[in-house]
């Protein structure tokens, strides 16, 4: 691995792909990485032999003797086998439980100590109105922070037979997962008949390899443009300790204010294939360094490639960045470069491709909900998992919703509602849901498709 002695310097925090709006506590904080002579091996992974990988959760752990609570409404906080969790149930119970499976939190330097917290839907006012429609809502913070999939899928999973023992077996049991909860979510919809329908909201639909590639196409794209620092590793392997906030942030504002930075950007969004919004470009910069980082240690070395990409440029793109003031000749340089800059992928890819490869055979309602505009977890995700589905003749239970939010999760607590009454709909009555309200911010579209293979 590419390493350096690490300081003992504060913990900065950066707010970064968050699978929840209380983005107060869901921090991305320094990683690191793995070693960088996997880069050159052959590809040996399992997306290389066409083998979609079944995930080995870990073991479910011996519950604590439970007396069935029967007084209603109640919230109930407290730990199984290191995972906080929250459970509420009003006073009417419709019979249907809400799981909730949140999104990425503190990656934290050095082994720190996890969140102790955990919520039982993605905001407090959602929670408020989906009890006021009588759901049963029971959420985990999971045993570990970062890309905790597999940690994630475990304790929901024993959340969901803690509950059981605690309130009853629930008529209809829907999983709701947003941002990195959504790969808990969809992959659970193929491989786990727990439960009834799915819910993905903000959803990484590509799965977990493909977004991590396209970090990797990011980060090849400055390097074309400007050069990679080398007290940052290397484009396929990461330092460490990168610390986003302190190094990496300093330097691409630097870069952006300076004289022609603005194109420069833009052209770098383009060749990666990111779409316009609101996380461009801190936000999407931090998951493309600190979050990848620390994925990569977790996972035993570098988890992207870029080995079946082709980059280049649409006309009116050109004729755009030329406007902006960019030499036609440093925009074809750019290409180049990226171009003959290949990275195979490492030691690290069996991992990812474990926790978050989607075969698209589901058979049961899953519903994606997504907003207008996403640069952290683009709208393409949706066309990418539609097509994986519609390989395999799933289309009938598959469906999407659009909302008129302006960044990544921004979802109105009446939307959040009103896809969970749609998704309980479908599964009571197995009717697919037609068109959300308009009157709710609710439209329709055709997501563009994935940049890359």
């Amino acid at each position: 691995m590419t390493r350096r002695p690490r300081a003992a310097a504060a913990m900065v925090a950066l707010l970064v792909l968050v699978g929840s709006v209380r983005t107060v506590q869901e921090n991305i904080w320094s990683a690191s990485s793995g070693p960088a002579a996997n880069q050159a091996k052959a590809d040996t992974s399992l997306a290389a032999q066409n083998v979609t990988p079944t995930p080995t959760p870990l073991p479910l752990p011996t519950l604590p003797t439970v007396r069935p609570i029967t007084k209603r409404p109640f919230t109930l906080r407290g730990e199984l086998a290191g995972a906080p969790y929250e459970i509420r149930v009003p006073r009417k119970w419709n019979g249907t439980l809400v799981m909730y499976a949140h999104g990425l939190r503190n990656v934290l330097p050095n082994g720190g100590r996890p969140s102790t917290t955990a919520e039982a839907f993605l905001s407090d006012k959602a929670e408020k109105e989906m009890l006021a429609r009588g759901y049963a809502l029971a959420g985990s913070g999971y045993r570990a922070d970062g890309w905790a999939v597999d940690e994630g899928t475990t304790d929901l999973r024993q959340l969901l037979t803690y509950f059981e023992a605690l309130v009853s077996k629930p008529k209809t049991t829907l999983l709701a997962g947003f941002s990195m909860g959504s790969v808990i979510a969809l992959t659970e919809a193929e491989r786990n008949q727990l439960y009834d329908g799915v819910l993905g909201g903000c959803p990484i639909g590509a799965g977990t390899p493909r977004t991590f590639d396209m970090m990797l196409d990011l980060v090849l794209a400055y390097d074309a443009i400007y050069g990679w620092p080398q007290a940052w590793g290397t484009p396929g392997d990461l330092r460490d300790d990168l610390n986003f906030p302190k190094e990496v942030l300093p330097v691409l504002r630097q870069r952006l204010a300076a004289p022609g930075g603005p194109a420069r950007f833009e052209l770098m969004r383009l060749l990666a294939g990111i779409p316009k919004g609101p996380e461009w470009p801190e936000r999407v910069w931090g998951f493309a360094t600190t979050t990848r980082a620390q994925l990569e240690q977790r996972a035993g070395g570098p988890v992207a490639q870029n080995l079946d990409h082709q980059y280049g440029l649409s006309e009116p793109d050109r004729q755009r960045l030329v406007q902006l003031g960019l030499p036609k000749l440093e925009v074809d340089l750019a290409m180049s470069r990226m171009g003959r800059n290949r990275i195979a992928p490492g030691a690290g890819r069996s991992y990812v491709e474990r926790f978050g490869t989607f075969a698209g055979s589901i058979d049961r309602p899953v519903l994606l909900l997504g907003t207008r505009a996403d640069a952290l977890v683009t709208p393409s995700h949706v066309r990418a998992y539609e097509l994986q589905v519609n390989s395999q003749g799933g289309s009938r239970f598959l469906a999407d919703a659009w909302t008129n939010g302006v960044g990544h999760c921004d979802f109105t607590p009446r939307q959040l509602v009103v896809a969970v009454d749609a998704l309980n709909k479908w599964v009571k009555t197995g009717k697919r849901p037609g068109p959300l309200p308009a009157k709710l911010g609710f439209f329709e579209r055709t997501p563009a498709p994935w940049p890359q293979p």
